[in-house]
């Protein structure tokens, strides 16, 4: 069975540990190796572990990641190796393994926040919203979906329809010809930090056929995203589908829909657009703790 990258720093880190005791000849053994064994853990375990989630949303190189490890762990094995920590005793070297295991909670209980907080800080998010309404202003009527905790303004021209599946949606069509689809998400609790977050589109995403962009920005306390794919080939028709979420940045409660269009329609872009702009949870709803999609919407 082959071992992961942390279980292997995991059993370089107590080799370290074990030969920087006999190689640093501490006054108290014990107390250094709880130091020790503190300090690497932090650097690994927590700093290295956000700085890889870092590197990831910053696009760095693979060498430029782990030179990063490097470093990490250069500078912990200097540290100690330092007159200071060869004459730590007990009290310190405690505190500093309370101070691994308050990292510990963190990366535990606060991961999602953090690297939510990473990905702002990072520039991950855009500054400006996607959506540029143009033309005649659009307009429609408030519309709840009670089982799927969700509520939005739908224009005119929208009709709804049933899925075999019993799944509620919407069609846009224009003289009996389908423009347009609009298939509602749920309201939930997301356990994903937003970069990382493919919204259901993973199946999609590794498709040959059509071209996949994300875009994420801040507004109204929420990170909003939308992924859009396109059909790559001009022989292929007409297609392209958004997926489209607003997460709160306090709770991390998301709301989400999806759209395809089939035909190119600047007034049907508009108004999915405005749908999109509309979108929040419905008052009092909690959120779903199931979110079922019918498999034919993965395609």
């Amino acid at each position: 069975m082959s071992l992961n990258l942390s279980t292997w720093l995991s059993i370089l880190i107590l080799i370290v540990v074990l030969a920087g005791t006999f190689i640093a000849k501490p006054a108290d053994k014990e107390s250094y190796r709880k130091a020790a064994l503190s300090i690497f853990g932090i650097a690994v375990f927590f700093c290295w572990y956000y700085l890889e989630y870092y590197a990831g949303i910053a696009r760095w190189s693979g060498l430029v990641t782990y030179l990063g490890l490097v470093v990490l762990i250069v500078a912990a094995g200097v540290l100690c190796v330092t007159p200071m920590l060869k004459r730590i005793t007990t009290v310190p070297a405690l505190l500093l393994l309370g101070l691994f295991l308050v990292s510990m909670f963190f990366r535990v209980g606060m991961d999602l926040p953090i690297k939510n907080r990473i990905a702002e800080v990072s520039g991950y998010f855009h500054t400006t919203n996607p959506f540029f309404l143009h033309g005649k202003p659009v307009t429609g009527l408030r519309h709840e979906i009670k089982d799927r905790g969700l509520v939005f303004n739908l224009p005119a021209g929208w009709v709804e329809k049933q899925h075999t599946s019993g799944m509620v949606y919407f069609e846009k069509r224009s003289a009996d010809k389908l423009i347009a689809e609009l298939r509602p998400g749920c309201f939930t609790k997301t356990d994903q930090p937003v970069a990382g977050a493919d919204f259901g589109m993973s199946v999609l995403a590794d498709s040959k056929t059509m071209d996949w962009y994300k875009y994420c920005f801040i507004g109204h306390d929420q990170y909003q995203c939308l992924i859009r794919g396109i059909a790559l080939r001009a022989e292929q028709p007409y297609r392209i589908r958004w997926s489209w979420s607003k997460t709160r940045r306090k709770t991390a409660e998301q709301v989400t829909l999806d759209f395809v269009f089939y035909e190119k329609d600047e007034r049907t872009l508009q108004e999915a657009e405005y749908i999109s702009q509309s979108l929040a949870p419905l008052t009092g709803s909690t959120p779903v703790q199931n979110c079922i999609i019918p498999a034919a919407w993965l395609l």
